[in-house]
């Protein structure tokens, strides 16, 4: 008759054991679960991004800095100086990071 709460403890406890270790696996997959889905919006977007990339020419820094130089020859009787803005004006974004790449190559000392 002792044993029996003894017994019925353990069994309670094994219960509880099992029980958590049960939600601990819940809460782990579900864990799991979030993280593969938001790996899975950033691949989509980095896969938009790169095939966006690619259907833009290739980058040709040297053309890109022939084009500056045409552009500067050209508004140098207007003003000494020209914003940047001006000289990218109607550019689309890709074209404008190019162009401020190719013009800090540029006015970089060799």
């Amino acid at each position: 008759d002792l044993e029996f709460p003894d017994s019925q403890t353990s069994l309670e406890d094994l219960c509880r054991s099992h029980l958590n270790a049960l939600l601990a696996s819940i809460a782990e997959t579900e864990k799991q679960t979030e993280m593969a889905a938001r790996v899975s919006t950033w691949k989509q977007r980095i896969e938009h991004n790169l095939e966006e990339q690619e259907s833009h020419p290739p980058f040709d820094i040297r053309d890109y800095g022939e084009r500056i130089l045409d552009k500067l020859s050209l508004e140098e009787s207007s003003s000494s100086v020209l914003p940047f803005s001006n000289l990218v004006a109607g550019q689309v974004k890709y074209d404008v990071s190019r162009s401020f790449s190719s013009l800090l190559q540029l006015v970089s000392p060799v």
